[in-house]
């Protein structure tokens, strides 16, 4: 069947990736593990079209206006009040909209056997943002890693604050990732509340009182999840929280890792942001993705580097400020 939207295929040091420009969203990303194998890490669908109806997970798409919630979706900038499209249980404003940049059609150029670039100009008003925003997002496979470069400018003062909706399982079989381990550099969490908006309070992630929810010392995902108490507990029992990284920015070492020690396959975050979502797969339901695979609750975790979700100021974008940011997913095998 020809597909109605476009696919690319990147290659590079064995590793491979497919993307379409539904979304400028990541179909695949293959790494080689251990055994010399090449294992397809992400959770998705076989084809393009599929991804229409994702069941609310967002998978390898670019995710914009703004990643994560505004609470009732409302917000003030420079005295003048904006309403936004409520899509999360009608009641708040969730990655951009009903239809964000997810569920457009960005215009899509390869360069090389490595990379391609993505378009899209999002019109003033959209999902009711102010201002006109030319977005590109460039991913690059090189030096056993994929890098995600955004750029972007905007004609007028908005909100923007992109990243990737990626779930990984590093094991390539859509199973649990329960026994894969993470380390994130970050103090600190977003505090959440009931419909999992930040209330500006943060928790201190270096104290033992909240051991569960940090990861400055690596360790099973699971570990910790019958321990999380309510916090967790309003998340659906697991993670998805904004980690804040320890003294801000630093593009030069990893903010976070992710290891499978049944693949062995290591998943290092570069990137110049200052705080990452991480989020255990807790809604998925156990409906069929790629190769017949059924993605049942914890088959992924996502890593969105971002900014500081109780921040405006941090999503703020002024008329003819460039936006430009990287993260990097760099990969390698664990004898």
């Amino acid at each position: 069947m020809i597909s109605k939207y476009k696919l690319y295929t990147l290659k590079d040091s064995g590793m491979s990736a497919t993307l379409t420009d539904y979304g400028a969203r990541l179909m695949s990303l293959v790494v080689p593990g251990r055994d010399g194998n090449g294992r397809d890490v992400l959770l998705g669908f076989d084809s393009a079209e599929e991804y229409e109806n994702d069941h609310g997970t967002y998978f390898g798409a670019t995710i914009g206006r703004v990643a994560n919630r505004i609470g009732h979706g409302k917000f003030t900038l420079d005295g003048n009040a904006y309403s936004l499209a409520l899509n999360d249980n009608g009641k708040n404003h969730l990655h951009g909209g009903i239809a964000g940049f997810d569920k457009r059609v960005f215009e899509g150029r390869q360069t090389a056997e490595n990379c391609v670039e993505f378009r899209y100009v999002s019109p003033d008003g959209e999902e009711g943002y102010p201002s006109a925003v030319d977005v590109r997002v460039k991913f690059t496979l090189s030096r056993g890693g994929l890098e995600i470069c955004y750029d972007a400018i905007s004609d007028g003062d908005t909100l923007l604050a992109l990243t990737n909706h990626a779930y990984f399982n590093l094991d390539g079989d859509g199973k649990s990732v329960l026994n894969q381990e993470v380390f994130i550099d970050a103090d600190s969490l977003s505090v959440v509340d009931g419909e999992l908006i930040p209330t500006g309070e943060r928790m201190d992630l270096t104290s033992e009182d909240n051991a569960a929810y940090s990861f400055l010392k690596p360790h099973a995902i699971g570990a910790y999840l019958k321990k999380g108490g309510e916090l967790m507990r309003l998340a659906n029992g697991g993670y998805d929280f904004c980690y804040n990284f320890k003294g801000g920015a630093d593009c030069d070492r990893p903010r976070a890792t992710a290891y499978s020690p049944a693949s062995g396959i290591k998943m290092s975050v570069y990137t110049d942001l200052n705080a990452m979502q991480f989020y255990s797969g807790n809604f998925l339901d156990g409906f069929e993705g790629k190769r017949g695979q059924i993605y049942q609750k914890h088959a992924a975790f996502c890593m969105e580097t971002g900014c500081d979700i109780s921040s405006l100021a941090a999503r703020t974008l002024r008329a003819g400020e460039r936006y430009h940011t990287v993260t990097r997913y760099q990969f390698e095998r664990i004898e």
